[in-house]
């Protein structure tokens, strides 16, 4: 019986010190982290694409730091700084049969900061969040018969995650759409704009 009542004593205070090291993740009033995610990408044509052209929905993934600061009990804003990895393109298949690729932000240096809307401070803490983000080609190079677009892009963000709070950090699964809002064709002269929107599932480590 003692020895029951030993152990169960153990249980509890261990318990009650891990409630106690999550309570505190939970109260930080500034958390730093990193992050990184899988993406898929869709180019968004207005006009019907001549017969030569098509568009190839590419994958991609992205890796980043950020902040995020607690400004209320609900509210929290987040500064992000992110590469990301895009192979959304229009392959031209030209009149000698080759086929030139096109890439739309293959590589990009990118910018955001999101407002961060959230339950309050439970263990298990649903949220959304909103904002807008630049994305910086950094490169307009490639091969003999691929070409790069070299215009940035200004996309809004849509997120919705759900934060996990543990004893020494948060980790938090995101669902992220970015809808573009750039006109990002410097290739085509017989195509209208082209725009680029991508869904990515993200995943956040903070602390």
């Amino acid at each position: 019986m003692k020895r029951v009542c030993f152990i169960s004593a153990i249980l509890m205070f261990t318990a009650s010190a891990f409630s106690q090291n999550v309570s505190a993740m939970n109260e930080k009033k500034a958390y730093f982290g990193i992050s990184i995610g899988a993406c898929a990408a869709s180019l968004v044509t207005k006009e019907e694409l001549p017969s030569n052209l098509s568009v190839n929905y590419g994958g991609g993934w992205n890796m980043g730091v950020f902040t995020e600061v607690n400004m209320s009990k609900y509210f929290a804003l987040s500064p992000r700084f992110e590469v990301s990895f895009i192979d959304g393109n229009i392959k031209n298949r030209r009149d000698d049969n080759r086929i030139v690729i096109n890439r739309f932000l293959p590589l990009t240096m990118d910018f955001m900061v999101h407002a961060k809307l959230k339950r309050g401070k439970s263990k298990l803490n649903p949220y959304i969040a909103v904002g807008p983000k630049y994305q910086k080609v950094l490169s307009d190079g490639g091969r003999e018969y691929e070409k790069w677009s070299d215009k940035s892009n200004l996309a809004i963000d849509f997120i919705m995650g759900m934060d996990l709070f543990f004893k020494r950090f948060v980790f938090a699964p995101e669902l992220r759409y970015t809808y573009g809002l750039t006109d990002l064709n410097t290739l085509f002269t017989d195509v209208g704009e082209i725009k680029m929107n991508t869904l990515s599932l993200v995943f956040v480590f903070k602390g």
